[in-house]
């Protein structure tokens, strides 16, 4: 898994994203990593 990927998960349990924002940053590293 990306390490970007696990930041995201590791702020997201602890409260500083809520779900909205995780989901929506998820999303766009997807993508992101898609296109490479």
């Amino acid at each position: 898994r990306e390490a970007a990927e696990e930041e995201l998960r590791t702020r997201f349990a602890r409260g500083e994203l809520t779900e909205e924002e995780f989901k929506r940053k998820m999303n766009v590293l997807r993508e992101y990593q898609s296109e490479t």
